[in-house]
């Protein structure tokens, strides 16, 4: 009883101890586990979607630009090794427009609200896809010129008939720029 006040003491200095019954047998409850701390690592945010790789190129009007498997453009250097391309008056079937794919509205060209359309000739190859693209009037700023080539690179004909042979020819058509209303976006 002596050493009471001691054990007194050194509790209350040293606080609440737990006390186990010692029966000389392990305690069959394993120790709770510790419970994990989630930290959240913050997730990178994807700069833009992934675009299609497509050069840049600057269009121009009366300029002629072939139509390439991989959506790019390249600049026409006239040949004389040329496949000759007739005029819608010298066939006997003309091509004759199948899909026109909707073109695709630039970030600046929307912004400014621009809307119309760009006239361009296309030339009609044989299989009744386009092969090359020219802006025949003062074309569109924004970079719509290149959109409008890129559309027009995607329309699809019954390609022309000279004497029941499938021939190339120019065709005369138009992109059409329409802003839907703010609904459509």
């Amino acid at each position: 009883m002596k050493h009471l006040p001691v054990i007194a003491l050194t509790c209350f200095l040293i606080g609440p101890v737990s006390v186990t019954p010692q029966s000389g047998r392990k305690n069959s409850k394993p120790a709770p586990a510790p419970t994990p701390v989630v930290v959240e690592v913050p997730k990178e945010k994807p700069d833009k979607p992934a675009a299609p790789a497509r050069p840049l190129i600057a269009a121009v009007p009366n300029e002629e630009y072939k139509c390439m498997e991989d959506e790019s453009l390249a600049v026409v250097v006239p040949s004389s090794d040329a496949e000759r391309v007739f005029a819608p008056n010298e066939v006997t079937i003309k091509a004759k427009l199948v899909t026109r794919s909707k073109p695709e509205y630039t970030t600046e060209a929307r912004r400014h609200a621009v809307a119309g359309s760009i006239a361009v000739r296309v030339v009609v190859l044989k299989n009744g896809k386009v092969g090359t693209v020219k802006i025949t009037d003062r074309g569109g700023p924004f970079g719509l010129n290149e959109s409008a080539i890129h559309a027009a690179c995607k329309m699809e004909f019954v390609p022309a008939s000279k004497d029941g042979e499938r021939v190339s020819q120019w065709v005369k058509t138009e992109v059409i720029f329409r802003l839907g209303s703010s609904i459509d976006r």
